[in-house]
Parts: structure tokens; C-alpha cells; sequence
């Protein structure tokens, strides 16, 4: 008899509307792409960024292919707060595992899929 397969979502949040670097890098990070589209659902949060800003990130290739993609916007609110904020949105949603990763985090080997597919595994 096999378990049930658990419902698992990555969250990323970036802040303020002076990060566009880190996206241009996000863009050919194929791996890091990847590895969330693996996850049921991946939550990325502006936390304090401007509509023009967000809109203009959203167009980029890292955000055009992440087919499991929910943006939330967070304004106003303190960082403990936007995390407790979406930590009860995932419970809403049934979400067993939470992933959590900086808006900084880049996978490290090109063309290396296997070693983080492990990664996967460990908490399916």
C-alpha cells in the first residue's frame, strides 16, 4: 500500500523595489526554476515593493515559468508578520511542508537536476 503523496509549497518573499539584480540571475537559473515547479505550489511575496515594480518583475522569464506560481503583496506590515501571515495561509490550504528560501537563493551546479531532485525526496 503506498502513502498518500504530501502537499508541499515553496515560499520565497522579496522586499523593497531595489532587487531587479537578483532577478536577472533568477531568470537563466533553470535549476532553481526547476526545482519549484516541483513543489504543488510556489508563494512568492512582495513585501513592500511598488505596483510598478511587481508588475514589471512579473514579466521576467524566472516568474513566466513557474507554472505553480501564487503572488501574494504584503504593504505596511512588519517581516515577522508576512511570514505568519502566509504560514496560516498554507495551513488554510492544507499545506503539509513549507520550503523556504531567500530571494537570494541560486542553485549552485548548472545542469545538475539529480542533486536536487534528492532534496525533493527527502520530504516526499
Amino acid at each position: 500500500m503506498s502513502s498518500p503523496q504530501r502537499k508541499i509549497c515553496a515560499f520565497i518573499q522579496t522586499y523593497s523595489d531595489n532587487r531587479e539584480i537578483l532577478f536577472r540571475f533568477h531568470d537563466v537559473d533553470q535549476e532553481l526554476i526547476a526545482f519549484l515547479n516541483s513543489f504543488d505550489k510556489t508563494l512568492f511575496a512582495f513585501h513592500n515593493c511598488s505596483e510598478s515594480y511587481r508588475a514589471r518583475m512579473l514579466q521576467s522569464n524566472f516568474f513566466q515559468s513557474l507554472t505553480n506560481l501564487e503572488i501574494i503583496t504584503y504593504s505596511s506590515i512588519p517581516y515577522p508578520q508576512t511570514l505568519l501571515q502566509t504560514l496560516l495561509r498554507c495551513y488554510r490550504d492544507s499545506y503539509e511542508y513549507i520550503v523556504f528560501l531567500q530571494d537570494d537563493v541560486f542553485t549552485y551546479q548548472p545542469g545538475n537536476l539529480q542533486d536536487l531532485s534528492q532534496l525533493i525526496c527527502i520530504v516526499t
